[in-house]
């Protein structure tokens, strides 16, 4: 029976049209083992290609914001110095506010809007008639903040509740009579 086996295994492996399969096999199999960790060498280098354009891409946006951010902190503190030579702030309404702040808002299009708050945070006036009232940001976590600091204070970027945009919000302290910190702008990011 195991001799019958054998040679059954010897004429099997005799006949050409196994041989030739079996030489086919042998030639193509290292070329198959080639291809496949070339096409993993790839998949790994394109892996790696893909991180750093992520990198750089982050690092281009946070050097963005971060221009932004500088951005509007110089154009808040001339702003605050400003109306810092007025006795108060208390009498500021939309009506006086609006034409200006509307006019600065147009010179930049990365603002949003503009407004003016009290130091308790009820919002006087902005850039838009209508835009301060009725409104607060003494909840704003930068406005308190800027109160507690009594200097530049940037929000988190966050969604706008009324234009649906990526924003940030600023504050940059005016320092009057009072010493109390009252304006505050919102920037679009």
């Amino acid at each position: 029976s195991c001799s019958k086996e054998r040679t059954l295994v010897l004429r099997t492996f005799q006949s050409l049209r196994v041989r030739v399969v079996l030489l086919v096999l042998l030639a193509v199999l290292p070329a198959a083992i080639v291809i496949y960790y070339s096409a993993a060498d790839r998949r790994s280098d394109n892996a790696h290609r893909v991180q750093v354009q992520n990198l750089q891409l982050a690092t281009a946006s946070a050097n963005a914001v971060s221009g932004q951010i500088s951005a509007t902190r110089e154009f808040l503190l001339p702003l605050a110095q400003l109306l810092a030579l007025f006795p108060t702030l208390d009498a500021l309404n939309d009506a006086a506010c609006a034409p200006t702040f509307g006019a600065l808002i147009d010179l930049d299009p990365h603002l949003l809007s503009l407004s003016t708050a009290l130091p308790d945070g009820t919002l006087v006036c902005g850039n838009q008639p209508g835009a301060a009232a009725p409104g607060s940001v003494a909840s704003e976590a930068f406005f308190k903040e800027a109160v507690a600091s009594r200097s530049f204070s940037v929000s988190p970027i966050a969604v706008d509740r009324v234009t649906g945009k990526s924003t940030l919000q600023a504050a940059y302290p005016v320092i009057g009579a009072d010493d109390e910190p009252q304006v505050r702008q919102r920037h679009d990011h």
